[in-house]
């Protein structure tokens, strides 16, 4: 796995310890200007922890014009809780805030952290959305700043467990987090298909990846013949003709079978590993990204690696 796996935990009221990393969402006013004048609110739980420090933490945030913008972030290491890194996440508008925009808010504030981490808590009391939402949007910006891809030499960094604060731990609460965990790895695998280098990826690369995940109850069928290629798919075979000698194309075809299933989905990933190009419309920058090209494909395989095992 491209990410050091973590645990996901889940409390109403789990107080911080020495050594732990919390993170409080932020938000700025509801007006035109973010909080004109003034410093953001402080949320209830934050009041707390900290205590008779409310004051002079609302007066060093004013101190430091932080105002809960969307994607800032204060580290505050020490003070006011000691022995813990607290990091204030800018939210933005609270009523602009959704699954995704939590998740980058969450990722753009765990880039502060350098070093391995033990506990890491975020406190989502304020949190007015679905817990699934929450608990997905949190634990993605976890493993998004734990990912590294199989090129990185050096050593990955980690965290021992993330902590979601505000929700009650039920049975439906532990199967939305296997949701999340297996939402984590597909988006990891699908990133590290996309970030193999082009010189060496291969469509038997993506037919190897297929292998693997045909287990368990799913069919693989791969079509690996140019001339019914040609015949049958001929805008997928002129796309791919340049590489037919050292890299064929080939139709990849994965079924999950559900006995109970009253309708079918179809999932359609398009992988060009190799493109005949024509005239070359991009920068030189862009083609430096087009290695991206098969995403699609690499995606497919990863949602139904997923499904496979929350099956």
């Amino acid at each position: 796995m491209p990410f050091n796996e973590f645990e996901i935990q889940c409390s109403e009221n789990e107080t911080p310890q020495k050594g732990d990393c919390l993170l409080v969402p932020i938000f700025t006013s509801e007006g035109i200007a973010p909080n004109p004048g003034g410093a953001p609110t402080i949320p209830d739980y934050l009041k707390r922890l900290v205590g008779d420090r409310t004051a002079e933490l609302q007066s060093e945030l004013l101190s430091l014009g932080f105002k809960g913008a969307y994607k800032s972030s204060l580290p505050l290491l020490n003070w006011p809780l000691e022995g813990i890194r607290l990091i204030l996440v800018g939210c933005g508008r609270r009523s602009t805030l959704n699954p995704s925009r939590l998740m980058v808010a969450l990722e753009s504030s765990l880039k502060t952290i350098q070093s391995d981490a033990g506990r890491i808590l975020i406190s989502l009391q304020d949190w007015e959305g679905s817990e699934i939402g929450a608990i997905v949007a949190a634990s993605s910006a976890a493993s998004y700043h734990l990912y590294r891809s199989r090129e990185f030499g050096g050593k990955r960094p980690s965290m021992e467990s993330l902590w979601l604060l505000g929700f009650k731990k039920s049975d439906a609460l532990l199967q939305q987090i296997d949701v999340a965990q297996a939402m984590n790895r597909a988006a990891a695998r699908a990133k590290d298909l996309v970030n193999i280098p082009p010189n060496i990826k291969r469509t038997q690369t993506l037919a190897d990846e297929a292998k693997g995940v045909a287990t368990d109850g799913i069919e693989l069928h791969i079509q690996d013949d140019p001339k019914w290629i040609e015949s049958n798919m001929p805008c997928f075979f002129t796309v791919a003709r340049g590489s037919l000698l050292w890299d064929p194309p080939r139709w990849i075809h994965l079924k999950a079978g559900n006995p109970t299933a009253k309708k079918r989905i179809a999932l359609v990933g398009k992988s060009v590993i190799y493109d005949t190009g024509g005239y070359q419309v991009k920068p030189d920058n862009y083609m430096r990204t087009m290695k991206a090209d098969m995403t699609g494909g690499a995606t497919v395989l990863s949602v139904l690696d997923a499904i496979r095992t929350l099956d």
